[in-house]
């Protein structure tokens, strides 16, 4: 059972809250009710102006810009000058009407203007709308300013160089942070900020019990929504998977104990700014913030998958048929390196006949069904992920070291970045403060989990990330607040489990903590934890005294993750030549299983790269394998040294490959060769003018001529160039010269967007992404050689061609407007064809 739901029901996991809170917390919530961030009572509050003419506008303008559904209540506005009111002004907010229990955007027929949109808007709200908002203290209507929103209004009748005051009240929505300012014309003349609610006996306890509180929120929702589901499931014979990660509009959650609770973790990630992006692919990590997490859910809670929501699209001029498969390999790549290993496509709609083509689609997503044009050629699409799902399922991840977020709530683990405490060549897990508790233990020095899963070093991090850019990152991801220093709290549970695992031979770094987290037991907790901390970190200052010794571990202040391991002969897991100046260009993975080392290794560059990489194995064969063709072939170049493996590999654009270690080999074993890939070299060029038939009955004419290999759209017939679908070249061409004993290959140059190969009856494959080349070695003749390639592009061009076209002359059946204008008659169109150049190469038969 699949639950796409991050968004816990009130009613699922808040009932019989206090008794809830006594079960995880230890003690009453009642006495500290009163503590809670809620809505702050109405405030009076009140400006002055001087009057520089007879007319000016009076504005209340939003100026919080940092997003979300922050608010701002405004009521009883009253201006006055010695008593007297300018004449006209109706300063209320009773008209219209709109109702209780509602709330209304931009409402017209009231002496105020109000503007905007949700989240970045004004309007009215009633008493008992959603808004949670308190009874108006005027009537039963008050006005709402969100985000940099406004309300105004023209003041008439005034006396220039008089003084007026302008008084209100104003309240916030329930944990909002709106600031706003009131302005005649364009001039501030009152700047002001919401309250800070209620202090409970101090400022300490205080916020101990509301982290307390959020900790709570935590737990149910992971133990009362998404543990409970999944025992419905189990007791019915179903497995339960959800993204119960987030992202956004979510109360605090440990992302980690939800995705624990269920059988197959997963999470999401997107492919917007695709075409915009100067690499090739949009590169950023935020399309991507909840892999890794969704990925140490699963290594910590002992789940083989982990899962994600995948290629989901939602932007303007695109969405709709506008991304092929080479087009979503580099993210799925990512999404691999990140930890993912089983992808779930978004989306595929059920198409009915009926509808026609390209049929009527959800919002998002790519459209993964057979009115695809190029469903006929996606198995090699779908092999290539299934493979590469397959092999990283096998075994366990290889992570040197897993940070500790600790207790602060909420618990999100960052996107796969470089940690500066790590650096590049390693890779790491993240774990919260259950999984610490309830399944680390030691065994030979190294942290190990019930399932398999083990660490050279545990570092308490205690924080999202302590990369401010990071952290910010995932909370405007998560719509939560991420603090962007470490917490310096540390429950009593928590600093007695990492004793018990440094008396036992962990290695744990991290700074003492200086306080207990929570309520419970306050103050004699602090005491407690202090106590405890000085017996582990003793004497360490963290500066000049940074290892100390503790029954069979270490405690390590001071000195990195990376330096320990360096310092411990712990090289770096994977390494290639210029990773220092670009870490980011390339990527890995990497996995144990049984006595095998398998490595996913990833070009994230749209250019062609050789580089040498060293493995941290040594004693075994290196293979390569080939998840596009499917092929492996043994590395015959490579050399050992220092417990390492060092070989050459080379990569197309976005190329990727698995490097296999399992065969034993002698540790001073060397390969006989300088290269692990055939070298290529020109043989010759298929210059010239190509036939092309188009299918008729979308559009297209039955035979045309192309004297260059141009892309579909720069040609001048209409029927080319918003021609979607199937278009077969053909040509014959003899070799220049024999083959001989090389192997030869036919290079496409570039394709829009799947390819098709057939040469002499023999069909030699479906190409889909770079490098766009077959063999023909079996295949080819000295001369007459017939050559035909299908070429398969997208749907957008044919609809963006028909969008401009009276209903009943349209070739296509979907949508007459689409959401958020994805596709447009002036959207762009998309290259499409077969581009070239079309090339014979020639190779050695043996690599």
């Amino acid at each position: 059972m699949w639950s796409d739901s991050w968004e816990c029901g009130k009613l699922t996991w808040t009932q019989d809250f206090p008794n809830q809170f006594r079960k995880y917390r230890g003690y009453d919530i009642k006495p500290y009710l009163a503590a809670l961030p809620g809505a702050i009572p109405h405030v009076n509050l009140k400006t002055t102006f001087t009057a520089t003419s007879d007319t000016q506008t009076l504005s209340f303008v939003g100026t919080n810009l940092s997003g979300g559904d922050n608010t701002v209540l405004i009521d009883k506005v009253k201006i006055n000058s010695d008593g007297a009111t300018p004449p006209g002004a109706e300063l209320g907010f009773e008209t219209p009407q709109i109702g209780v229990g509602n709330y209304k955007y931009a409402p017209s027929g009231s002496a105020w203007t109000f503007g905007g949109v949700s989240l970045n808007g004004s309007g009215l709200v009633a008493n008992g709308s959603g808004f949670n908002n308190p009874q108006s203290v005027e009537g039963g209507q008050a006005a709402f300013v969100q985000g940099n929103g406004a309300i105004s209004q023209k003041l008439t009748g005034l006396v220039p160089g008089k003084t007026y005051t302008i008084s209100f009240v104003a309240a916030q929505r329930p944990g909002n942070k709106q600031t706003w300012d009131v302005r005649l014309d364009d001039k501030v003349w009152g700047r002001f900020k919401p309250g800070t609610g209620v202090t409970l006996i101090n400022d300490e306890v205080t916020a101990r019990f509301r982290s307390d509180f959020d900790r709570t929120i935590q737990d149910c929702i992971a133990d009362n929504f998404y543990g409970h589901f999944a025992d419905l499931c189990h007791k019915n014979g179903l497995e339960m998977g959800s993204e119960a990660g987030g992202p956004n509009n979510i109360p605090p959650q440990d992302a980690l104990k939800n995705s624990g609770r269920a059988d197959s973790p997963a999470g999401e990630f997107w492919v917007n700014g695709h075409y915009n992006s100067p690499d090739g692919y949009n590169r950023d990590r935020w399309l991507r913030l909840n892999l890794k997490q969704t990925a140490s859910a699963a290594h910590i809670y002992g789940k083989t998958q982990a899962e994600a929501e995948s290629f989901t699209q939602q932007e303007r001029d695109r969405t709709h048929w506008s991304l092929g498969p080479a087009q979503l390999k580099p993210y799925a790549n990512d999404a691999f390196c990140e930890g993912i290993n089983r992808l779930m496509l978004h989306q595929a709609t059920s198409q009915p006949p009926s509808d026609g083509k390209p049929g009527y689609e959800f919002c998002a997503g790519q459209h993964f069904n057979p009115n695809s044009t190029w469903w006929e050629q996606s198995p090699a699409f779908f092999s290539y992920l299934s493979r590469c799902s397959y092999m990283l399922q096998q075994g366990k991840f290889v992570g040197d070291v897993c940070f500790y977020l600790g207790e602060e709530p909420p618990t999100l683990a960052p996107p796969k970045y470089i940690v500066p405490e790590l650096g590049s060549g390693y890779d790491c897990d993240y774990s919260n403060a259950e999984v610490l508790l309830k399944r680390m233990s030691v065994k030979n020095g190294r942290i190990v989990l019930p399932d398999g899963m083990s660490y050279r070093l545990l570092v308490l991090q205690n924080c999202v990330s302590p990369v401010p850019d990071v952290s910010r990152q995932v909370g405007g991801y998560q719509s939560l607040s991420v603090p962007e220093t470490p917490s310096k709290a540390m429950s009593v549970e928590v600093i007695r489990k990492v004793r018990e695992l440094v008396r036992a031979g962990a290695t744990i770094i991290g700074a003492p903590p200086e306080n207990a987290a929570g309520l419970k037991d306050y103050p004699q907790c602090d005491v407690q934890v202090r106590a405890i901390a000085a017996q582990l970190w003793g004497d360490l200052d963290g500066t000049t005294r940074t290892e100390r010794r503790f029954g069979k571990g270490r405690i390590i202040w001071g000195k990195t993750a990376r330096a320990t391991l360096l310092s411990d002969g712990i090289k770096p897991d994977c390494t290639f030549n210029g990773q220092e100046e670009r870490p980011d260009d390339l990527d890995y993975i990497h996995r144990t299983a049984g006595n095998s080392e398998i490595y996913f290794v990833i070009n994230r560059t749209n250019q062609k790269t050789t580089r040498k990489f060293t493995f941290r194995v040594s004693g075994k064969q290196p293979e390569i394998f080939d998840p596009v063709s499917g092929k492996t072939h043994p590395a015959t170049a490579f050399t050992q040294a220092n417990g390492c493996t060092t070989l050459p590999l080379e990569f197309d654009r976005f190329g990727s490959c698995f490097v296999i270690f399992r065969k034993p080999i002698s540790t001073t074993a060397t390969g006989k060769s300088t290269a692990n890939f055939p070298g290529l070299a020109l043989s010759q060029n298929l210059t010239g003018t190509w036939d092309v038939a188009f299918d008729t009955a979308w559009g297209g004419p039955a035979h045309v001529q192309f004297p260059d290999l141009i892309s579909w759209t720069q040609r001048p017939e209409e029927g080319i160039k918003f021609y979607s679908g199937t278009a077969t070249y053909r040509k014959t061409f003899d070799l220049d010269k024999p083959a001989g004993a090389q192997r030869l290959f036919l290079d496409l140059g570039t394709v829009n967007d799947v390819a098709e190969v057939r040469l002499n009856g023999k069909k030699l494959g479906v190409l889909w992404c770079y490098p766009w080349r077959v063999e023909i070695t079996d295949a080819v003749k000295p001369t007459e050689n017939q050559l035909e390639v299908d070429v398969i592009n997208l749907w957008a061009n044919r609809v963006i061609g028909d969008l401009s076209l009276p209903k009943e002359k349209r070739l296509t059946n979907t949508h007459d407007v689409f959401r958020f204008d994805m596709l447009t008659p002036k959207t762009p169109l998309l290259n499409s064809g077969l581009l070239g150049p079309v090339s014979v190469l020639q190779a050695r038969r043996e690599p």
